[in-house]
């Protein structure tokens, strides 16, 4: 959702001919992906690389609040106390309903009141928009998305560090001269985007 619709609109000017692949990826998956060949890289949260692996950190991973403005009475920025006391939508690509943003507060002794957790992104911000939760998402994905689904949006009013944005691949491809420009074609892409420090509370 950050990368593939800038990436494209680069490559349609750069190799007009060139045909993309994404593969839904999860932190249990990605290795033996990579090591099988089944992909050329993985972009993603991994925190640990992994034996025979390269890879470079993309962006870092801030975090933004998205809420209907109708339906949940919010002010922009919303406090620490008002986040605590919302109901939310998160992120979870395993079977913890928590999510990466609800075990990194638990890791620092805070539980959310989580009622919705999804593997991707749009559920979330659809969520948010016909329901009373705050969809936590990353803030790219807020600057991008969010004003399609009539959401307001700020920054977190929690300081979480999450793991970066990190683009890896397998080391017996690293000197593969088409995967060398997909890689260049990848990091100019992201560099086009938004990055987070421009994030603004947004009606």
């Amino acid at each position: 959702m950050i990368l593939l619709p800038v990436l494209m609109q680069h490559l349609q000017r750069q190799a007009p001919g060139i045909k993309i692949l994404s593969r839904t990826i999860t932190s249990e998956t990605v290795d033996g992906m990579i090591n099988g060949g089944e992909i050329d890289l993985a972009i993603g949260c991994k925190s640990q690389l992994d034996t025979g692996h390269f890879g470079e950190v993309l962006f870092n991973s801030e975090v933004a609040c998205c809420f209907n403005p109708e339906i949940l009475d919010l002010p922009l920025p919303m406090s620490r106390a008002q986040y605590l006391a919302s109901r939310h939508a998160v992120l979870s690509q395993t079977e913890n309903v928590a999510g990466c943003v609800g075990v990194a507060l638990q890791g620092m002794g805070i539980e959310l009141d989580v009622v919705l957790a999804a593997p991707d992104f749009m559920p979330l911000l659809a969520a948010a928009r016909n329901s009373a939760v705050i969809a936590t998402v990353p803030c790219r994905i807020a600057n991008q998305y969010a004003p399609l689904f009539g959401l307001s949006y700020c920054p977190m009013p929690i300081d979480v560090a999450f793991p970066p944005v990190r683009m890896n691949w397998a080391v017996w491809t690293d000197k593969d001269v088409g995967l060398i420009w997909l890689r260049d074609q990848i990091r100019a892409a992201i560099n086009a985007i938004a990055p987070d420090r421009e994030l603004q509370a947004a009606e």
